[in-house]
């Protein structure tokens, strides 16, 4: 097929970091979405990804625990505490949390829809 044709099986991808069992929630988080949040302010979108093998801790890198909280809640309670500081300007906040797995999307914020098309 003329699309394929001169496809390589080769894949490469391109990460902002990569980071080793030794670094901490707090050195993830200031590593990667803590940058996001000027821009968040500012009107922008932004995205975290975390990719790995199963059993590798991205639930754990994003969620984290009562004692190290992860990226997620970082970002969000940093994002809320910068509002409330911010004076003569009004936010609206949209968030996702959404599962890619299997190439099945799922909405973990509202599980009962299933899995989204």
């Amino acid at each position: 097929d003329y699309l394929r044709q001169n496809r390589s099986r080769e894949k490469r991808y391109a990460f902002d970091h990569a980071f080793d069992e030794t670094a901490s929630q707090h050195d993830i988080y200031m590593a990667t979405t803590e940058k996001l949040l000027g821009g968040i302010l500012d009107g922008m979108n932004a995205s975290c990804f975390a990719y790995g093998a199963t059993g590798a801790g991205k639930t754990h890198t994003m969620l984290g625990n009562t004692d190290q909280p992860g990226c997620m809640v970082l970002t969000v309670g940093e994002l809320f505490k910068r509002i409330t500081s911010t004076d003569n300007k009004v936010f609206r906040v949209y968030l996702t949390y959404l599962e890619v797995y299997n190439e099945n999307i799922r909405d973990l914020l509202n599980p009962s829809t299933g899995y989204l098309d």
